[in-house]
């Protein structure tokens, strides 16, 4: 008998048609831990729905398959995300980004170059509309 996890390492790694884990984005082109960290601020409103629809899933089920879907959503708009930061607030994203690795993740010690993102991200997000 496989487990649940055993079991959703196997069909993440599938790449048959019709897997929601096949639309993931590739690993190459996947936002990197320090990209994760300097956007978090800005993942928990934009992720927001899909968080939320993953969580609800997770909480139904305990097994890992079940919301694969909901993950690769998840990791799109993550994902999307960044690839918007990095193009619209180049510098700001790319100075918290250095300036959380340089402090080991201290983010009071990254405060102005965090608002400077945020006000950017603000900026860009009014500029679309």
């Amino acid at each position: 008998l496989k487990s649940p996890r055993v079991e959703a390492r196997r069909k993440l790694g599938a790449c048959e048609q019709g897997n929601p884990a096949a639309s993931i984005i590739p690993a190459s082109m996947a936002a990197s831990s320090t990209q994760l960290h300097a956007s978090a601020p800005i993942i928990k409103t934009e992720c927001k729905d899909p968080n939320l629809q993953f969580l609800l899933c997770k909480k139904k089920s305990m097994n890992p398959a079940s919301c694969l879907a909901e993950g690769a959503s998840v990791k799109t708009c993550v994902d999307d995300l960044v690839m918007r930061l990095n193009v619209t607030c180049e510098a700001p994203f790319s100075d918290f980004q250095k300036c959380l690795k340089d402090t080991n993740y201290a983010y009071d010690k990254c405060a102005k170059q965090k608002t400077a993102l945020l006000a950017c991200y603000e900026k860009s997000k009014s500029s679309q509309k």
